[in-house]
């Protein structure tokens, strides 16, 4: 499996930049592995819930820190538990409702009550989405399986067109309007209806890459994606507008493949799967619109998620 091999090849450690008085230039660092209390020091998904409290996935344990101390789940022979201890997905449905995806499937787990229910179909690799009311799952047959907020049963949708190794990102805006990147250039976009309880998707175009897609990624109503001539865009979902935003060629060739990209005040910060972290910098009044600063950490970045209540990455 894809993120098995990453655990194995690269460290991903869990840093933290807290910025500091000066919002421009100062920022503190501070580093979380195994010796903290993390179950693994290789971290591969992250999310913040509705207490402000940050899970963190590992390649061996769920881990929950509350700030000062750091409590850890992990698969054992009792009932009520993970299904498997490879942690690729966190997503918070409602509060204390977390969706936790495994190499070994789907994991719901009620964080209030201690209770976890696992789908074991959806053990292999997929894509997943949010409308605020359901939670969605891309299949490797690129079927969409759905499930309504408060059940725990899911419905399919056949999608015949979608090939699961050509999905790059998967996201649900608020016009309840699915989007589907793909390598090709190809989005899909389709208007999500609701019949009953049951869900329909209806195709129709918004938007097209003028490229292929090299990566994909998305953060609330706003999609960052490089195409091939390694050009950066943000693409406002609700416009259905793209913006070219920088020239990354440069970055790439000496960096190599970008793995999350987040946006921070005015800034644009890049993970790259196998050397550290760089901030584009907003420039106004230069005659380049960045400026590119390495921030200092080495080891490979899986994923980068922002604090809702501290300005913190």
């Amino acid at each position: 499996m894809k993120n098995l091999r990453t655990c194995l090849g690269v460290m991903l450690f869990l840093y933290l930049l807290l910025y500091l008085s000066s919002p421009l230039y100062a920022y503190g660092l501070r580093q979380y592995s195994s010796q903290n209390g993390l179950s693994n020091s290789a971290i591969l998904s992250m999310c913040q819930d509705d207490d402000g409290f940050m899970w963190f996935g590992s390649c061996d344990g769920l881990n929950v820190f509350d700030g000062l101390n750091i409590q850890v789940y992990k698969p054992t022979t009792e009932t009520n538990n993970l299904s498997r201890n490879l942690i690729e997905y966190i997503h918070e449905e409602a509060p204390g409702i977390l969706w936790v995806q495994t190499n070994y499937g789907l994991d719901r787990f009620d964080t209030r009550r201690k209770t976890i229910r696992s789908f074991k179909e959806f053990k292999n690799r997929n894509f997943f989405a949010s409308s605020g009311k359901e939670i969605y799952v891309i299949h490797e047959n690129g079927s969409i399986s759905y499930c309504n907020s408060g059940e725990e049963e899911f419905r399919k949708i056949e999608l015949p067109e979608l090939s699961i190794e050509e999905i790059l990102d998967f996201v649900i805006d608020s016009r309840q309007n699915a989007w589907i990147f793909t390598r090709g250039g190809k989005c899909y976009t389709y208007h999500m209806e609701r019949s009953g309880e049951e869900v329909v998707f209806r195709p129709f175009q918004l938007f097209t890459p003028s490229e292929p897609l090299l990566a994909c990624f998305h953060e609330g109503e706003k999609v960052y994606y490089i195409d091939v001539t390694h050009q950066f865009y943000e693409l406002n979902l609700p416009s259905g507008k793209a913006d070219c935003m920088f020239d990354l060629q440069e970055i790439i060739h000496r960096k190599g493949e970008v793995s999350s990209v987040i946006k921070h005040h005015d800034d644009y910060y890049i993970g790259f799967k196998t050397s550290g972290l760089v901030r584009l910098k907003e420039t106004p009044h230069s005659k380049t619109p960045y400026e590119v600063m390495d921030i200092d950490i080495k080891p490979g970045i899986f994923c980068l998620v922002k604090d809702r209540y501290q300005d913190v990455i």
